[in-house]
């Protein structure tokens, strides 16, 4: 294995990775400030950001290129001397925005990103471009010639967000290549119009996706093979945007993976995008978890995770450290292997000016080294599956509300577990299943989830109907609306006593600025209804969420609104009840990990072969008490120790209980600033 991989990988404690622009303008006393605090505040590497930011050339000549190259080596020099490794982040590849430049003139024969409607980027250029792709080649050697550890393939390499261009590329090269593939002759318009058609997708949509896909990869190989042919150690990183927007070009994760590798000759970098760029509240904390394992579901447990954590704009005042310890900590808790840190501006501007920053972050790594010792090597991630195919954008039906082919569970996943609830994209007790993804799924693998069970939104339910599936969902679609456009529905009655509901009870639908769809659906015999939908009187207009019991053994609920649409006015305590008790219906008493006693709660599982690793965070500032989180186990426990917050070492941890598969944890308090993780040691299976 290659050296540098070998020391992330294995347990050799959390690595910090600061990226850092060092101008050429002030790049000596930049250098000479890293090579004083990096070692101070235990910066284990720095990755370098050329030409970044608002002071970006984003096509600089080869003469600066040249001449920034003696700096590089200069950088690495000095921060080996120190015991700190030295990597590189080239910031443009295709380019994130025009920002106002035109690189037009000066390579004229540079096809640009370009919209359906024609209008093109003057700065981003098009990755098909024979021209551009002379130019990548030759930079990345030059970047090889340094020999860093690792260098990085920038998430601008993506055929969407290179404003003003959109989503996908209709440049004429594009679609001379695309024409001359398929032995067609669309223009511009004719091939938009096919690809963005309402309904049933035209199947030159999954031809025009694969062929985007087609061109990143070739990229991909091109710059693997530069780097390599150059300085075969340097491993090769891709920074990625989340899965659910890169469905949007036909992202082929486990093909791209290949070509990073060489068909597994080198390793893998993988920075999934952690979100919360600046601070807007805790409840963000539940995306940093989303993002890490939901592209680690598509990218591969290979990978090795070196997640991005970064303060937009770039100033103390966008994060708090506290918040940012925090991000870190839930990062290596959900299998993290290392951290980017993207902290300070492209500008040159001293750290010193906000070295409390490094401090804080100095002062948790022993926490995090400590948490990793336990957490790695990295285990598999329980909760309720969410459903997610990375094909999704090539079936995803277009209408008046939805215009792009961008994926839709990140929402679904952290709205489960907001309401406490473990969830994951892998194959687990039981499946949800929301928004278009299931669309992508083949018949066997739809067949296996219903058959488990699964709780169904109103889009996944009508597209199931829609192939052909309603007999196995316990009802009939009959149309749909937007939520409060052509009835009013107020509320949703909660009345079947054998789910918990009480003849007046109610949950509130007043969901300010969201428009979620919502369903009519005709319930089958066997069907039994839990709730139904109401008027300003509390009169009776629609059927509401159901319970079936399908041929093939599967328990189903159907929710008649849309997941992804609903937003906080969704999250109530008894909601969180009527959630948890639905999905252990379904799953029959077997979720892998739920959390009961309050709100805002984060949690999440991680399990291996003889132990599991939970973790619990109060994702607000009231200090909660009385904290219940219940583990479904199958094999009796050993031991349990806990990992408070920022402590050195675990210890014995005694108030739990186990009866029979179930494993009850009890909390006495957690504030937000104090997590507790809990390693679950088993007793040996008896033979």
């Amino acid at each position: 294995m290659n050296q540098y991989a070998e020391t992330v990988g294995k347990n050799n404690g959390y690595l910090y990775i600061l990226r850092r622009t060092v101008p050429p303008w002030r790049w000596r006393e930049n250098l000479d400030e890293l090579v004083r605090l990096c070692p101070k505040y235990g910066i284990d590497e720095v990755c370098i950001k050329i030409d970044t930011g608002t002071f970006t050339h984003y096509y600089p000549s080869f003469e600066w290129l040249e001449n920034y190259r003696k700096i590089l080596l200069q950088i690495k020099k000095e921060l080996n001397e120190v015991g700190v490794n030295y990597s590189l982040n080239p910031n443009v590849t295709q380019g994130h925005g025009d920002r106002g430049r035109n690189i037009c003139k000066q390579h004229p024969d540079w096809p640009m990103c370009t919209n359906p409607d024609g209008t093109h980027a003057t700065d981003c250029a098009c990755n098909i471009g024979g021209g551009w792709r002379d130019y990548i080649r030759k930079q990345w050697t030059i970047y090889a010639e340094t020999r860093p550890v690792s260098i990085w393939m920038e998430d601008d390499l993506l055929t969407f967000n290179h404003g003003p261009a959109g989503i996908g590329c209709f440049c004429q090269e594009h679609i001379r290549r695309f024409n001359e593939k398929l032995g067609t002759h669309y223009t511009r318009e004719e091939l938009a119009e096919k690809i963005f058609a309402p309904g049933v997708p035209d199947p030159l949509r999954v031809q025009w996706l694969e062929f985007l896909n087609e061109m990143t990869l070739e990229v991909m190989r091109m710059c693997e093979e530069t780097v390599h042919k150059v300085s075969p150690e340097t491993v090769f990183g891709l920074m990625s945007s989340g899965p659910d927007a890169h469905v949007a070009e036909g992202r082929d994760w486990q093909a791209m993976y290949r070509v990073m590798s060489a068909d597994g000759k080198y390793p893998v970098l993988s920075r999934p995008p952690l979100g919360n760029y600046s601070e807007a509240g805790l409840p963000g904390l539940c995306g940093t978890s989303t993002q890490l394992l939901m592209t680690r579901s598509v990218f591969g447990n290979a990978c090795i995770e070196e997640g991005e954590i970064e303060n937009f704009p770039y100033t103390g005042y966008s994060k708090t450290n506290t918040f940012l310890c925090l991000q870190n900590s839930v990062a290596i808790g959900c299998g993290n292997d290392a951290v980017t840190l993207n902290l300070y501006d492209h500008c040159g501007t001293p750290m010193s000016a906000t070295e409390d920053i490094l401090q804080a972050l100095s002062c948790g790594k022993e926490y995090l080294n400590t948490l990793k010792s336990v957490i790695q090597p990295r285990g598999k991630d329980r909760g309720v599956r969410v459903y997610f195919h990375p094909d999704s954008g090539k079936s995803k039906q277009l209408d008046a509300r939805t215009h792009n082919f961008f994926g839709d569970v990140g929402a679904t996943l952290e709205m489960l577990k907001m309401l406490g609830i473990a969830a994951t994209i892998n194959e687990d007790a039981v499946t949800v299943l929301a928004g278009q993804s299931i669309r992508s799924a083949p018949d066997d693998e739809i067949l296996r989830i219903l058959k488990q069970g699964a709780f169904i939104d109103s889009v996944a339910f009508q597209a199931l109907c829609e192939m052909g599936y309603a007999e196995l969902t316990g009802a009939d679609y009959v149309d749909s609306f937007p939520l409060n456009t052509t009835y009013p529905v107020s509320g949703e009655r909660f009345y079947n006593e054998k789910f918990g509901g009480t003849p007046l009870h109610a949950f509130s639908l007043a969901i300010h600025g969201q428009r979620p769809l919502f369903t009519v659906m005709k319930p089958h015999r066997g069907s039994e209804e839990i709730t139904e939908f109401v008027d300003p009187d509390f009169k009776r207009l629609f059927p509401g969420t159901c319970a079936f019991t399908n041929k093939l053994g599967g328990r189903i609920v159907v929710f008649p609104l849309e997941i992804a649409g609903l937003c906080a006015g969704f999250k109530t305590p008894a909601r969180k009840k009527w959630m948890h008790d639905l999905l252990s219906w379904i799953a029959r008493d077997t979720l892998p990990m739920h959390v009961t006693g309050d709100r805002n709660l984060l949690p999440f599982r991680l399990d291996r072969e003889n132990d599991t690793v939970a973790g619990i965070y109060n994702l607000s500032l009231d200090e909660l008490e009385n904290i219940t989180s219940t583990l479904h186990v199958s094999r009796k426990v050993k031991s349990i120790h806990v990992l408070e917050y920022k402590a050195a070492e675990w210890t014995v941890f005694r108030d739990f209980a186990q009866y029979g598969n179930t494993l009850v944890l009890r909390i006495r308090n957690l504030a937000f600033n104090t997590p507790k993780y809990f390693s679950i040691a088993y007793e040996k299976e008896q033979k």
